[in-house]
């Protein structure tokens, strides 16, 4: 997929140099409105309510300018090419590769490879697939031997839950989750943040988990983002949780557009934000939609 309008998808880089000449013009026509409508947002939201602006402590997060750049988009499923899933949930990471492949392409290689009679293999590399537990458990720890902070935020997960044969084991979830966290993984981070804001597992502390969350959201992570929204709001400061809520909405989240709806019909955000927010949405999901993973999204419900 083209990197810059996120609008024409390529076989490979030989392909894309081939068609570059014939597809610019419009490339730098639909960068250009993507940068436009990124700019319309952070430029109306970060002066927009200036007369509502308290005394809270956490109006210091106002003048961050880091923490309020553009989402960037998610990365490409390395079979279909289009942007994977926001849903965390939607996309399978293949421990055999370190490869992390949307459901759609997941599922059909799964229904091919039965159809033709094959054995069960990676869609990316064609490794064979683990027949057990134990095997799906080495494989993770080899890629977690590798530093692959996917593999161990996968891990963190299934001591969480006590899949595929490991314990339950809250204590290890939360090492291994604060360990990928540490190592750059925001989906980690923004649960790490969680696990400091309930107390379960260790202490509650809201300083750590502000700043988990903060690093999570300068990572890209819309779920962090949608979070600090949510912080922000409960703490009354509502113009700075808008603020948050329409750039998580703008990159795909559908809680936060919900909540923009919200706060448009209470008149605390304009018409204009609520338009762009909306149509970015819009746009964002348009671009990772597949038939692929609309039948693995029927199939799990």
């Amino acid at each position: 997929m083209c990197t810059a309008c996120r609008s024409s998808n390529y076989c490979d880089v030989d392909c894309q140099k081939a068609h570059r000449k014939h597809h610019k013009y419009q490339c730098q026509q639909d960068a250009h409105a993507i940068r436009e409508a990124m700019k319309d947002i952070l430029l109306a939201t970060k002066y927009h309510h200036k007369k509502e602006k308290n005394d809270d402590s956490d109006c210091d997060d106002d003048d961050d300018d880091e923490l309020f750049q553009p989402i960037p988009p998610e990365d490409d499923c390395p079979i279909c090419t289009l942007p994977l899933p926001i849903d965390e949930c939607a996309s399978i990471y293949m421990a055999c590769c370190g490869n992390s492949i949307c459901g759609g392409c997941f599922q059909e290689n799964v229904r091919a490879t039965r159809e033709r009679g094959l054995d069960p293999c990676c869609a990316f590399c064609r490794e064979p697939g683990p027949s057990s537990d134990e095997e799906c458990v080495i494989l993770l720890k080899k890629r977690m031997e590798m530093n692959d902070i996917f593999a161990i935020n996968m891990a963190s997960q299934w001591y969480r839950f006590g899949k595929h044969g490991l314990p339950e084991d809250p204590q290890m979830a939360f090492d291994l989750c604060l360990r990928a966290a540490k190592m750059g993984n925001s989906a980690a981070g923004s649960r790490a943040a969680m696990h400091y804001k309930d107390g379960k597992i260790v202490p509650t502390d809201m300083a750590m988990a502000a700043d988990y969350l903060q690093k999570a959201v300068k990572k890209g992570n819309i779920i962090a983002r949608h979070i600090i929204g949510a912080d922000k709001w409960n703490k009354c400061n509502y113009r700075l949780g808008s603020r948050h809520w329409l750039l998580a909405a703008a990159a795909g989240c559908t809680d936060s557009l919900k909540q923009i709806a919200t706060c448009y019909k209470l008149k605390l955000v304009t018409k204009k934000e609520y338009s762009v927010a909306l149509a970015s949405y819009g746009n964002v999901h348009k671009d990772e939609w597949s038939i692929e993973r609309e039948r693995r999204a029927a199939a799990r419900k």
